[in-house]
This record gives C-alpha cells, structure tokens and sequence, in this order.
C-alpha cells in the first residue's frame, strides 16, 4: 500500500506524503506520475466510501428523529451520495484535464489542479474522521453529539466541493489552449454567454460550509482532528 494511503489509515497522523508530489524526469520526459496520483486518490476514496458505508449500516440501528445517531446515519448516507454522485468521476476527470492547463510540463500546475487538491485535504480529513468513529462509536465515552456535528460539517463542505467539480467539469470545454479563463475572441457569442454563466453559478455556491468548524481545513494537520 502506497506511503499516501497508509498515512491516512494512522489516525493520529494526516500529513500528507509530499514526496509523491515531486517531479521525476526520465530520459528528458516527465514521469507519469499524475496516473499514480490519480490510482491512489481513487482508493483514498474507496476507502472513505467504505467505511461511510459501515457506519451508516451501524447508526441505522440508532436512528431515532432527532438524535445524535440518526444524524450520523444521515450524515454517512450523505457522504456516500456525494461520492457515487460527482466526487470520484469528478476528481479523475480533472486530474486527465489538468496537464493541458499547467504552467509548464517542469511545473505541474493550475487551478484545476488546485481544486483537486482541496478535494484530497476534505477527503482525508474525512477518512480520519469516520475510522475515528468506526473505532470509538460504541466507547462510553464516546462523543456521539460532538462527532454527528464534526462529520456534518464536513460532509456539507464535501458536497460544496462537488458542486465545484461539476461545474469546472462544464467549463473546461470552453477553455482554449490552456487558458484557465474563457477567451470571448475564440468562442461564440452563445459559447461565452453559457462559459460566464457557469462562472457566475460557481462564485454564487454558499461559502458559509467552509468556516466555522471547517475553517483552514486544507491546512494539514500536525495533529489528530479527533483529538
């Protein structure tokens, strides 16, 4: 299992492994290291997925209206719809259209990239999150309302997330020769008309889900969130 995978299973440690982030070169060309960070987030969100799915299974039993339990179930249930629903065919989607945005093939980088990133930061977090519950749910001293709250929180800002890839996803196709930006001189009145439009969506999503308890939360850890 790769270095990044397995610094996300040890709950007590979230940093991220920078080292599959450097670039490689081999015979004067890039090493393809974007198909390997693409496999890798992929079962970061296998697994996110997977224990979503075991603990929803588990609070269905304590789904009383109202309780701690049932918001935990509906939080997992959420989580998983916004995997299955954009996030996973979102993210890969990017990381194929990412290489035509970059600066340069030396340095790999762009706003998609960016957005895919912040992605990574959510997820993991949330894979620390629900294991930490997996682990604890049935603890006496587990803090049931505490932690429905803590994955609500970031399952509403996962969700914000997926509504960002899926309009970037819409917007990619107006942008030509590796402009982040629509160009108006190379695009139809209707094309430019539609590629503002999605813009204007983008910069109307709530905000609100990114402060509060999810406030800086693509800052890594150099501590247990669940602490």
């Amino acid at each position: 299992m790769s270095a990044l995978i397995e610094g996300t299973i040890d709950s007590t440690n979230t940093n991220i492994d920078t080292d599959n982030s450097e670039i490689h070169l081999r015979g004067g060309r890039l090493d393809n290291e974007d198909d390997v960070y693409r496999r890798e987030l992929a079962t970061l969100l296998r697994l996110l997925r997977s224990h979503a799915v075991e603990n929803a299974q588990f609070f269905s039993g304590y789904a009383v209206s109202g309780s701690s339990g049932e918001r935990l179930y509906t939080s997992c249930r959420q989580l998983i719809g916004h995997l299955d629903g954009g996030i996973v065919s979102g993210v890969d989607s990017l990381l194929q259209t990412a290489p035509m945005f970059d600066y340069s093939r030396l340095q790999p980088g762009s706003g998609y990239r960016s957005m895919v990133t912040v992605v990574h930061k959510c997820s993991l977090h949330l894979l620390t999150l629900v294991r930490y519950i997996g682990v604890n749910r049935e603890s006496y001293l587990f803090r049931c309302e505490h932690y429905s709250r803590e994955l609500d929180a970031y399952v509403t800002v996962l969700g914000q997330l997926r509504a960002c890839l899926y309009y970037l996803q819409k917007l990619v196709s107006y942008c030509m020769d590796g402009s982040l930006f629509p160009d108006e001189n190379t695009l139809s009145s209707e094309e430019y008309h539609t590629a503002e439009y999605l813009m204007k969506e983008v910069e109307a999503l709530c905000q609100e889900p990114f402060y509060g308890r999810c406030l800086a939360f693509q800052v890594e850890y150099t501590h247990s969130p669940c602490g």
